[in-house]
């Protein structure tokens, strides 16, 4: 499963990044593409 970033649209990442990063850049969160 692919979850793009809400505050950057053009970082995505798997399910289990997501899990172990916990937050994208500039502190977006991950959802569901």
């Amino acid at each position: 499963m692919k979850l793009y970033n809400l505050k950057d649209h053009n970082e995505q990442v798997s399910f289990a990044q997501a899990v172990t990063q916990g937050l994208g850049k500039n502190q977006g969160l991950f959802f569901s593409a």
